[in-house]
């Protein structure tokens, strides 16, 4: 029997990447996580109790760190070497 090479897609988001030749969706959720992320560190700037800074905090993570795989599964799928990101996450959870 031979084994399944086929690429298995974990959510919707990264089969929309895989047939993103051009960059439009990868600007689009990129756009939204940046979104995001500002959004958050406004409410950081004002100041927020220990608890709720904490968990603020680990929302602007999550959003840079999914800036950096949607750059990194856009890249594997569409981009050549010359123009592919780094791999690396900013920092995990």
């Amino acid at each position: 029997m031979a084994a399944n090479t086929d690429p298995v897609t974990m959510v919707d988001m990264e089969q929309k990447l895989r047939e993103d030749p051009e960059g439009a969706y990868r600007d689009y959720a990129l756009g939204r996580f940046v979104q995001l992320q500002n959004s958050v560190q406004v409410e950081l700037n004002r100041g927020l109790a220990p608890d709720e800074f904490e968990a603020f905090n680990r929302i602007k993570l999550a959003a840079e760190n999914a800036q950096a795989i949607v750059q990194i599964v856009w890249a594997k799928n569409n981009s050549t070497s010359a123009t592919a990101p780094a791999t690396s996450l900013p920092g995990l959870l």
